[in-house]
C-alpha cells in the first residue's frame, strides 16, 4: 500500500483515485482475513478429528491394559469368594449330618427294644384285628379275665399311703 500511495502522489493522483486505492486494500485486507479464519477453522477441524482418534485408540489401549486385567481379577476375586461360602456351607451341612448321625446312633443304642405287633395281628380280615388273643373260650363271660378294682386300693395310692 506504501508503494503505491507514493507511486499516486508523484504522479500526481486525483482524490478519488486514492479512494479507490484504499478500498481495493480494504476489500484485499477482507478477504486475506477471511481466507486465514477459514485457514484457521480447518487446522481446529483438523486438530480435533486428530484428538478425537487419538483418544479412541487411547481408551481402546487402556480396555487392553488396564480394564481387562482389573475385570479379571475382579472375577477371580467374586470366584474364590463364592468357592469360600460355598465350603462354609459345606463344613456346616457335614457338621450338622455329622451331629444328626451322632444322635441317631445314640438314640438307636439306648431305645429298649419293644413287642412290635406283626402285620397279620394289624390287619382287619384277621380274626384279632390287631388285638392280642387273650384265650377266652366261645361262650364264657367276656369280663372273666377283668381285675377287679379295690377302691380302697385307689385311695391308698392317691392318698400318698
Amino acid at each position: 500500500m506504501g508503494s503505491s500511495l507514493e507511486a499516486l502522489k508523484e504522479t500526481g493522483a486525483s482524490v478519488n483515485q486514492f479512494g479507490e486505492l484504499s478500498h481495493i486494500f480494504d476489500n484485499s485486507l477482507k478477504s486475506q482475513s477471511a481466507l486465514d479464519a477459514q485457514l484457521h477453522k480447518q487446522n481446529i477441524e483438523f486438530f480435533t478429528k486428530a484428538n478425537s482418534e487419538i483418544s479412541a485408540k487411547k481408551g481402546i489401549q487402556f480396555g487392553v491394559n488396564e480394564l481387562q486385567p482389573y475385570e479379571s481379577k475382579l472375577q477371580e476375586i467374586q470366584n474364590r469368594r463364592i468357592a469360600a461360602q460355598t465350603n462354609k456351607n459345606n463344613a456346616q451341612n457335614e457338621a450338622i449330618g455329622s451331629l444328626s448321625a451322632g444322635a441317631t446312633s445314640l438314640n438307636s443304642l439306648t431305645k429298649q427294644p419293644s413287642a412290635t405287633p406283626s402285620t397279620a395281628d394289624l390287619s382287619p380280615y384277621s380274626r384279632n384285628f390287631g388285638l392280642a388273643d387273650v384265650g377266652a373260650t366261645a361262650g364264657a363271660d367276656p369280663a372273666a379275665s377283668w381285675n377287679v378294682l379295690n377302691p380302697n386300693a385307689a385311695a391308698s395310692v392317691v392318698a400318698g399311703g
